[in-house]
């Protein structure tokens, strides 16, 4: 049989095997499951003795399903695998009268005594939320995620209610990271294998489906130990339940609608006197559901649609930075001209107006063309003086550029309309704003059907589709680019999600349930600027991609102005993705005496299609607008004559060079086929050893594979196997293809690359063939057991108060993203070094490749020549995984005790504290759980530590050298890879007063105070130079407070029309008060004796800032506003003047190198968040069972503003300076929803 499917026919196989051997061992089983909840208590008579042998039945309010269970000798009994909704209760025996309870609640994952007393059977932290919660809190963009941060233990931002799209929360849990986390609907994982487990979509990444929150029943948040039931991820685990259909018809129709007049204006548009921006949204549709035949079969279905418009977000608003383009007719020149005499009358009069309005105030001639002035002015040649050149040094390509139009006539690359002689030296920050739209549709079909009195089936599907058309193009919708109009993007997201599940009543104290699910991913990227390549002369990263390819350009001026201007394609965009995942698991539960067992098992298949055709558009990057008008990078100040006039490049700060070579390695037209299994087995006991003291006992086994490339194009690179060959040689031919000295030379590696088993294609000598499927060095382990133990207990006779506590350990299931660079070496271009050739015709230089499966950029072996400056090597700078990737494992603990202090009211606090190992790797502006790219080669200084010196003969340490010190000589400095060897730690005292609802009144408040750490990389200035260090994480804001309340105003009764108006008024909200994100200052200027010229910075590796001697205040003084407005202004914004300094210098000089600053990581926190959202309905009943509701939402209520982390970058010209908001001005939304 095929590999793959063999692999996963084996992962089921054990899957199934070790469920076979747990299930015998154990004689009580399971009550509760993702999708379900139990009831348990104790059956007393008058005297308070406990009562065996009595009959108690619950039955649905909703459906009629009616379950039984026997109380034991201890009088207790358990019903488990119980929907979530209301029951009638009955209790029956001889000798006594019946009692009858009319209404017991049932939640989700939860065990729920009948008595009404505090929960006693779980030692897992958590929160549900009810329906009413879900619909009655204010929920931007109705999402209900965004009320996950509510619960003590979690961390989040608050949510922007400004923002494009779902408005999905990232939320952060017990020291977890935001990728860590478990959805669950209806019992089921819905988490997307690619996405980071998030749930928040990307370019190239799509979320699970959100219901509406009509259609959700409750949700409940566990946070810490939950049982051995769950697992996947150490974080948050999320179960959501949908609505199921009842006996008697029910639904609503709504819609919530929001509009630009209604908001207010963010701070920094009313700063720079800019007008508000386009903000709408309609959300409108219904839910319905009922009977199709009484007591046995049930619908449930609902539709939401989404229509936004929005100028506020990435995709709808930019910021570049324009310069002294002439103003008027820029004239017509034809496709791939080279002399100015075949453009027309406006074209040729066009070129020398160019040159003079980007060459002010300063000497220049075609023998002196600096590309920089002392006041930063552009500069190409003057029109006047004696030149030869009747194009004055621009490229026609850029010409052409710039004579493009958008369909309403304007330029694509804009003027700044200032005089070049102004004191910006012509330069001006242009600020767009065109509203993206954003579209959703969201349906879903429930049915259950009550087969027989011991059988029901249930179905659910849910599917969603939300295109997104996005003016301006971003790869991260909360971040405003530099794009100008004119080069719009489409994105469109489609989720399909199918459960069937099977509840079995086998006996009163036995109940299987068993389900199979299916969830489907499409998504479909597009680059829609109606610009080509071949109109403009610049030649295709790819033939037959014919997009203008996506240009940027960095700049700044004297006149303190900086930023940048982006135009064409984007090269994210373009190309499709599709994930599938398969699913099958059953579990059993049976109670039997003091012992609640439950068993069960899940296999899970994925499957992902990535096929980002369009990625090779390319994107051709400029450090200067001079660089761009001559086609190459700027001349140098020594590199220019008469008869090369601005013609150098090549040099490693070569524009051209550095910016293609760095953006081409993430394109590829490779259709990958990527596999993945996972699977997990469990048992767990809940041993209630007397009606005080509960005792959960349990272990879960979990395989969680590496992903398997169907074709074998998954490549690696081994350092184990680059240091075989430490020299690799100056120069070799391989394949008629020179490299490096070439046949000259003394020989090439390529030592260090892998290839999976199943790759069919003749791999290059060399290169290594593993033993497995994939290209970590070992098989994914099969020995992950994580056991977990809990108690419960009620130390005194009533039942006010409870203790609880638990440990255990929770794997986690990599997420895919995360091994995609497995592709890198076989899809990246390398970056070139040395090339003197690029140019804006054709600036795709590559360097040679030895040839690799097709449609794939080849394989780079290793060189470097050292015999003469400049230094030439092969200067490889992929991203490979770690060699000996392993699964991260999190140990969890929790010690909590919950009072009711009066009716209705409850304390609970408690110690939660977490320990993680073998965590993916986090870079410090990065999520952590995303496993980012870290540095593994940054170059030692000489001397006893490098061992490459022996080798390259160096004695001396500059940043010249560098790649003559590193560990991996071929490999660049700043080479990264993919790696989980980081920890983490988390302590914290959580603390929660809740209120149910009585009185019309229901409250939460959730108190968090954390110390929260994780390991970072770390550079030193000692041997070895770089070293794995604990800072504070900046996932976790040390203090927060969250409180939700829901209140039916009191306003008296009155008779008459007064009685009309004073009814049905409640209001409701969110109120959150928390600390700011830990804050890491950087400089790029920092260790580049150990990373080269361009610093530290450039890779995985953060260099920290240095301090000046002797400051004591890190931050300014002032109101929050004053010390934005100081930055805006010119002043030292967020950071007081004068606490960073330059770093130091290895010689002391400041000439030979820098190495790294004291500064640790974390060292300030950012702005806190103080935000108040709020809603007031008004209820007003038409007949018994129908009414209407009309609300009033306010999002950000005071209109607060809440600002962003402030730059942190030294040497990035804008310490300090806070330029967006965190939380939207107040946006207000009405809604009117009708009941029935």
């Amino acid at each position: 049989m095929p590999r793959s499917f063999s692999y996963a026919w084996r992962s089921g196989v054990v899957l199934l095997a070790l469920t076979c051997l747990l299930a015998p061992a154990t004689p009580f089983l399971m009550a509760q499951t993702a999708g379900t909840g139990a009831l348990t208590g104790t059956v007393t008579d008058p005297s308070g003795a406990v009562v065996p042998n009595v009959r108690v039945t619950a039955t649905s309010v909703d459906t009629g399903q009616a379950r039984t269970a026997m109380t034991g000798s201890d009088g207790t009994y358990n019903i488990g695998l119980l929907p979530p909704g209301n029951y009638r209760v009955t209790f029956e025996t001889a000798g006594f009268k019946p009692v009858e309870v009319p209404s017991a609640t049932v939640t989700v994952t939860e065990t729920a005594v009948l008595d009404r007393a505090l929960e006693v059977a779980s030692s897992a932290l958590g929160t549900v939320a009810t329906a009413r919660t879900v619909t009655e809190l204010p929920l931007s963009t109705r999402n209900y995620t965004n009320l996950l941060a509510m619960s003590s233990g979690a961390n989040a931002s608050v949510q922007d209610a400004s923002l494009l799209g779902k408005g999905t929360t990232l939320i952060a849990v017990n020291g977890a990271g935001t990728a860590q986390n478990t959805f669950l609907q209806d019992g089921v994982v819905i988490s997307n294998w690619f996405s980071f487990n998030t749930g928040v979509e990307g370019v190239s990444v799509g979320g699970f489906a959100i219901p509406n929150p009509d259609a959700i029943a409750e949700f409940k948040i566990q946070t810490s130990t939950y049982d051995s039931g769950y697992g996947r991820n150490p974080g948050a685990n999320v179960n959501v339940v949908t609505k199921s259909g009842t006996n008697n018809f029910h639904g609503n129709a709504f819609e919530f609608f929001r509009n630009t007049a209604l908001n207010a204006n963010t701070w920094f548009r009313n700063f720079q006197g800019l007008p508000k921006p386009v903000l709408n949204s309609n959300q409108y549709g219904g839910v319905f559901g009922g009977p199709i035949k009484k007591n046995k079969l049930f619908f449930f279905v609902s539709y939401q649609e989404t229509n936004q418009k929005n100028g506020l977000t990435g995709y709808g608003s930019a910021t570049a930075l324009a310069v002294p383009i002439p103003t008027g007719d820029r004239g017509k020149c034809p496709t791939g001209w080279t002399t100015l005499s075949q453009c027309d009358a406006a074209g040729q009069a066009f070129a020398p107006a160019l040159a003079a309005a980007v060459s002010p105030q300063a000497p220049c001639s075609h023998t002196a063309t600096h590309d920089t002035t002392s006041n930063g002015g552009i500069q190409v040649q003057c029109p006047s003086g004696t030149v030869t050149d009747p194009l004055f040094n621009i490229n026609p390509v850029a010409i052409s550029i710039l004579q493009l139009k958008n369909a309403d006539g304007t330029y694509l690359v804009p003027s700044s309309r200032l005089s070049p002689n102004s004191p910006s030296g012509g330069y001006a920050a242009q600020s767009y704003s065109i509203p993206a739209i954003f579209k959703d549709h969201n349906g879903m079909g429930n049915f259950d059907y009550v087969i027989d009195s011991k059988n029901t089936l249930s179905g659910r599907y849910q599917y969603e589709r939300d295109p997104l058309y996005g003016p301006f193009p971003v790869q991260n919708a909360l971040q405003q680019g530099n794009f100008v109009p004119g080069n719009p993007i489409q994105t469109i997201k489609w989720n399909h999600s199918a459960i069937l599940k099977l509840t079995t009543i086998v006996s009163n104290n036995l109940v299987n349930e068993a389900h199979v699910a299916y969830q489907r991913y499409p998504i479909k990227n597009d680059i829609l600027t109606p610009f080509t390549n071949s109109e403009v002369g610049v030649t295709d990263l790819r033939p037959g991609t014919d997009f203008l390819s996506g240009f940027s350009i960095g700049a700044s001026s004297g006149g303190g102005i900086t930023g940048g201007m982006s135009w064409g394609g984007q090269y994210q965009f373009g190309g499709t993705v599709m994930e599938q995942q398969w699913q099958v698991g059953d579990q059993i539960s049976w109670t039997h005496g003091k012992h609640t067992l439950r068993t069960g098992f899940e296999f899970i298949h994925v499957t992902d299609l990535p096929n980002n055709y369009g990625s090779p558009v390319g994107n051709p990057s400029f450090a200067r607008w001079a660089d761009f008008f001559i086609g190459r990078s700027a001349c140098n100040f020594a590199g220019c004559s008469a008869t090369n006039p601005s013609n150098t490049n090549g040099t490693l700060s070569s524009s051209i060079t550095n910016g293609d070579g760095g953006t081409l390695t993430t394109g590829t037209s490779i259709p990958y086929q990527w596999r993945i299994n996972d699977g997990d087995a469990f048992i767990q006991d809940d041993y209630k050893i007397n009606s005080r003291l509960t005792i959960n006992l349990g272990v879960r086994w979990e395989y969680d594979g590496w992903p398997i490339e169907k074709n074998g194009y998954f490549t690696n690179i081994w350092p184990s196997l680059v240091n075989t060959v430490a020299n690799p040689g100056s120069g070799c031919v391989i394949n008629g293809v020179s490299f490096g000295a070439g046949a000259a030379g003394t020989g090439c590696s390529l030592a260090g690359f892998v290839a999976p088993a199943n790759y069919n294609g003749v791999l290059p000598t060399g290169i290594y063939r593993n033993s497995i499927d994939n290209v970590i060095q070992n098989h994914a382990p099969w020995d992950d057991f994580a056991p977990r133990i809990g108690f419960a207990w009620q130390p005194t006779s009533n039942s006010h108060l409870v203790m609880r506590g638990g440990a255990g350990y929770f794997y986690e299931m990599i997420p895919g993203n995360n091994t995609a660079n497995q592709g890198t070496p076989l899809q990246g271009a390398p970056v070139i070094n040395g090339l003197t050739t690029a140019n804006l015709q054709d600036p795709w230089q590559f360097a040679p490749t030895i040839p690799g499966p097709a449609r794939s950029y080849g394989f780079t072996p290793r060189w470097i020549i050292v015999s003469a400056p400049p230094i030439k090597y092969s200067a490889i700078n992929q991203s490979p995984n770690q060699q000996d990737l392993t699964v991260p494992v999190t140990y969890e603990w929790n010690l909590n005790t919950q009072y009711e202090f009066a009716r209705n009211w409850v304390l609970e606090v408690g110690y939660v504290g977490s320990h993680g190992i073998h965590q993916g790797a986090q870079s410090r502006s990065g999520q952590q759980g995303q496993f980012a790219a870290i540095n593994f080669n940054i170059a030692p200084l000489a001397g006893p530590g490098c061992i490459s010196c022996a080798i390259t003969g160096v004695t001396t340490s500059t940043p010249a050298n560098a790649p003559l010190r590193v560990p991996y000589l071929g490999l660049t400095p700043t080479a990264t890879e993919i790696a989980n060897g980081e920890n983490y730690k988390y302590n914290s005292l959580q603390a929660t007063v809740r209120k149910q609802l009585s009185y019309g009144l229901q409250l939460q408040g959730s108190y968090t105070w954390s110390r929260a750490f994780i390991q970072a990389p770390y550079g030193i200035n000692v041997y070895p130079y770089e070293i794995q260090q604990y800072e504070p994480n900046d996932n976790y804001r040390p203090q927060r407070f969250v409180l939700n309340y829901l209140w039916n105003l009191p306003l008296g009764r009155h008779a008459g029309i007064l009685g009309k108006l004073a009814e049905g008024w409640s209001w409701s909200g969110v109120f959150t008060l928390q600390d700011g994100y830990p804050i890491t200052v950087v400089d790029g200027r920092a260790g580049s004796v150990f990373c080269g010229g361009g610093g530290c910075n450039g890779g995985g590796f953060t260099a920290t800032a240095n301090f000046c001697p002797g400051v004591t205040n890190i931050l300014s003084s002032g109101s929050m506003q004053d010390r934005v407005t100081s930055g805006l202004t010119g002043g030292s914004g967020y950071f007081a003047p004068g606490v960073f300094c330059a770093p130091p210098s290895i010689t002391g000089t400041g000439n030979s190198g820098t190495l790294f600053g004291n500064a640790a990581g974390g060292i300030v926190l950012g702005p806190a968040q103080n935000n108040w959202d709020m809603s007031l309905s008004k209820l007003i009943n038409i007949r018994e069972s129908q009414s209407v509701q009309f609300r009033t939402e306010f999002f950000d209520a005071f209109n607060h503003p809440q600002f962003s982390l402030p730059s942190a970058s030294v040497n990035g010209g804008s310490l300090g300076v806070i330029t967006a908001t965190s939380v939207s001005p107040r946006i207000i939304q009405l809604a009117l929803k009708y009941s029935f």
